[in-house]
């Protein structure tokens, strides 16, 4: 799946479709992605005109898109930068779900793929209830598939006898392989909440996981990930803005850890981090370093008793280049690749690394493509 978050999508697991989420507009890539050699990145064009046409089913959303592509040709990589139109269907009123009257998500969204590989957006209506539209895994006589959406506030945790505690903000979604489904944010207090499902219950439930992982306030946004030997991750920061995880694995109970405790460890803008985790297992938490503007990367592999932190080593970056907003990337195929907003000029930059490599390189796509 691929994903646009400010202008800028990313990679997530493969499913049967693509979509890109942009503010309330989301669109669907299929048709955009699919003739694409394997492990595409596809990035909205910087400026490109996007018309919207109300339809039947919402609104048209038309506009430009870059794809880039790692291919392995027997072991030499090669980048391949095409142009492409992309069309979709979307807008704040997403989704005919032919269930009548229904609020509108307006902020706050996350999308997530389940482990059935079905989509799910999540977001806050305007009174703050926590709603979900989803594909339910039928498809109409058009083979279009399926959408039905739940109000998790009333119909859920209320539901339940429990109470709601609203969204302050830093929301993030993920799934599990074994079928569980999260919604984590925080809280007016700083404490991470979690609303989630599994496989058998009927009903969401809700649960705070700062109290259960004795965790301090921590500030977001939230960045939440799962691994190969099946952890659980939600990265935040703490209330000194160091870098911290409130995480769980198989046989223990929630934990909290602030990952490097060292004044010289560099704090992350969180508002700019994206999180992946290698094939060879390398958890990855990469962002801008909110005293220099640099990226840097906070790591750990499988065998490490600490996490590391290193700023990405880029010598054919133009002096002065600094992202803005959120990066976004991760993994295509062995290759490692991170995109972002030039600061000054809007352009988008992409870092990438590629096996049997020492130094990250950098690319201006905008350029590339101009």
């Amino acid at each position: 799946m691929h994903f646009l978050n400010g202008g800028v999508l990313y990679a997530m697991p493969a499913g049967p479709r693509r979509f890109a989420l942009d503010g309330q507009v989301v669109v669907e890539f299929e048709d955009l992605l699919q003739a694409s050699p394997q492990d595409p990145h596809a990035v909205l064009a910087a400026g490109s005109p996007v018309s919207r046409t109300l339809t039947s089913q919402g609104n048209v959303v038309v506009g430009k898109a870059y794809v880039i592509v790692f291919a392995d040709n027997n072991g030499v990589y090669q980048r391949e930068i095409t142009e492409r139109q992309m069309v979709g269907i979307g807008n704040g009123n997403l989704l005919d779900t032919g269930e009548g009257p229904r609020p509108s998500i307006i902020e706050n969204e996350a999308v997530f793929i389940t482990s059935d590989n079905r989509v799910v957006l999540a977001g806050t209506a305007a009174n703050g209830d926590l709603l979900i539209f989803f594909q339910t895994g039928q498809f109409d006589s058009h083979g279009n598939s399926v959408w039905s959406w739940n109000n998790l506030t009333v119909d859920h945790i209320q539901a339940r006898g429990d109470t709601f505690v609203p969204v302050a903000g830093g929301l993030t979604t993920f799934s599990t392989p074994w079928g569980t489904d999260h919604i984590v944010y925080l809280d007016a207090a700083g404490n991470v909440q979690v609303v989630w499902w599994g496989p058998g219950d009927p009903l969401w439930r809700t649960e705070n996981l700062s109290v259960t992982a004795n965790a301090p306030t921590m500030t977001g946004p939230l960045h939440a990930y799962t691994t190969s030997w099946s952890a659980l991750n939600i990265i935040g920061a703490d209330s000194n803005g160091r870098t911290a995880a409130v995480w769980w694995v198989p046989g223990q109970a929630w934990q909290f850890n602030v990952l490097i405790d060292s004044d010289s460890a560099p704090l992350l803008d969180m508002s700019s981090v994206v999180t992946f985790v290698t094939p060879w297992s390398a958890m990855n938490i990469v962002g801008r370093d909110l005293a220099t503007g640099h990226t840097i990367a906070y790591w750990w592999v499988p065998g490490f008793t600490d996490w590391h932190v290193d700023e990405l080593f880029v010598p054919d970056r133009p002096e002065g280049v600094i992202t803005t907003g959120q990066l976004s990337g991760g993994m295509a195929g062995s290759n490692q690749t991170i995109f972002g907003r030039e600061a000054s000029t809007g352009h988008l930059v992409e870092l990438f690394w590629m096996p049997g490599q020492t130094d990250w390189n950098f690319a201006d796509i905008t350029d590339l493509v101009a």
